[in-house]
């Protein structure tokens, strides 16, 4: 696999949007980038690839769908924007694992989607959540096993993310990316 290095802000003058100005999208950046200069090939680790990159949407879309068909106890899943696809899996996926939780963080427009969030949550183990401004990052973590970031961009080719197993990459997630995330946010 050829790996892409991410390609540094177009403007610094044009800031992107945040839940807390610029925090995430920096963090998720920076942490790209030192893996991007460390990195040259997929990590593995006993058979089993433990560090992948996503290049563009598409890739990471398929990656959280993915995570939430492997989900066993919790997900938390957060897009820029409403991603269709995603409602439509973690409707079915919800529904078949009853004894999972799920999370679904976005900047939700409560006149398209409020009434799919209202019957969504009879299931009773969706959490949705609205973010206070604009999102800035793909972010996923499943089961404290798996996460998969990706600072968003403004073109689908500018968007690279990684997906990993790796113990520091969770423990990341989950010290850094995770809490900025719920406090930039509240519940539906």
């Amino acid at each position: 696999m050829k790996l892409k290095r991410p390609k540094q802000p177009k403007s610094p003058e044009k800031p992107l949007p945040s839940v807390v100005p610029g925090q995430i999208q920096n963090i998720i950046t920076n942490f790209i980038r030192d893996a991007a200069e460390s990195t040259q090939e997929p990590a593995t680790g006993q058979d089993q690839v433990i560090f992948q990159w996503k290049n563009g949407t598409r890739s990471i879309l398929d990656s959280i769908k993915e995570n939430m068909e492997q989900t066993e106890t919790t997900i938390v899943i957060e897009t820029p924007q409403v991603e269709k696809e995603i409602l439509e899996t973690l409707s079915e996926t919800a529904y078949k694992k009853k004894g999972a939780r799920f999370m679904y963080i976005t900047s939700w427009d409560l006149a398209t989607y409020g009434a799919i969030v209202r019957k969504m949550k009879v299931f009773g183990n969706i959490q949705f959540r609205q973010l206070g401004s604009p999102a800035e990052c793909w972010a996923c973590t499943r089961d404290a096993q798996e996460v998969i970031f990706a600072p968003n961009a403004e073109s689908e080719e500018e968007i690279i993310g990684i997906a990993s197993t790796d113990e520091k990459y969770v423990n990341f997630y989950a010290q850094s990316i995770g809490p900025l995330l719920l406090a930039g946010s509240r519940p539906i």
